[in-house]
């Protein structure tokens, strides 16, 4: 009798330790999937604020090229341009700023992420990168046609 409760207190155990090291393991797994789908999404980010100011500034100097063909028609395209391109620099200054700042702190905690990230998960996460950096060119590739 005194044998099966030591085996009942045994087998309690071992199954009591298995069940915390599947909880263990599994936190972990979670963790693992957090890091990694918040790197993607800061990544993303990242590009996305990258793209509108440039786009911005693009749009805008485009805009300031056919408004300088009207007010000096005695400049050549290349001096419009030019001037068009300075007076956006000078504009978009203080914007820069701003979001380079953002940009910065969005990189610092990429950086974060990256020093939890395992190699295993590191080469997970280059192989992801690298196909959504295809997907971007061929959207990019399909629009430019």
């Amino acid at each position: 009798m005194v044998e099966i409760i030591i085996v009942g207190c045994v087998g309690g155990c071992l199954g009591a330790l298995a069940y915390n090291s599947i909880q263990k393991n599994q936190e972990i797994e979670n963790e693992r999937k957090n890091n990694i789908t918040e790197y993607i999404r800061l990544d993303t980010a990242i590009l996305e604020k990258q793209i509108k100011i440039k786009k911005m500034k693009c749009d805008e100097i485009k805009e300031l090229e056919q408004k300088f063909i009207y007010e000096y028609p005695n400049y050549s395209l290349n001096k419009r341009k030019d001037l068009s391109r300075k007076i956006v620099e000078i504009k978009y200054q203080w914007f820069d700023e701003d979001h380079v700042n953002d940009i910065k702190n969005m990189s610092s905690e990429l950086n974060n992420i990256r020093m939890k990230l395992s190699s295993i998960d590191l080469m997970k996460l280059n192989n992801i990168l690298f196909e959504i950096n295809n997907i971007r060119r061929k959207h990019k590739l399909y629009h430019m046609i």
